[in-house]
């Protein structure tokens, strides 16, 4: 791709190059491409400098992969549907907790009196 087309390309876009970026598309005329597809959603200053265009040539896509999806009920939920999935929460943080080492004398908060001394909550 000649410099003139890359000077045109980017003035119809509102912008102009420095020398040494329009030397840096000039070498490679996928980056021209590239540096237009990255700077997209962008607000370009009215002069780009190699800076500017390294920096956003450097950003990398962030990748997200769907490991599950949530498919909606078509039912109804009721009470009882709540009630169930509360409960088997509740079993498994009380099962993560009762593993653990440092959780020593476990009492509840209105057990708690003068006489106690040591304690977990």
């Amino acid at each position: 791709m000649e410099k003139k087309e890359i000077i045109k390309i980017f003035l119809e876009r509102g912008t102009q190059l420095d020398k040494k970026s329009l030397d840096f598309f000039s070498t490679d005329e996928n980056r021209v491409q590239e540096f237009l597809d990255k700077a997209k959603g962008l607000e370009l200053p009215p002069i780009l400098s190699l800076d500017f265009v390294r920096k956003v040539l450097a950003e990398r896509k962030v990748r997200i992969n769907i490991i599950k999806t949530f498919q909606k009920r078509r039912e109804e939920v009721s009470v009882s549907d709540i009630s169930s999935v509360l409960n088997k929460r509740y079993e498994k943080i009380s099962s993560l907790l009762g593993r653990r080492l440092e959780l020593v004398n476990l009492i509840s908060i209105n057990k708690i009196g003068p006489r106690t001394r040591k304690f977990s909550i």
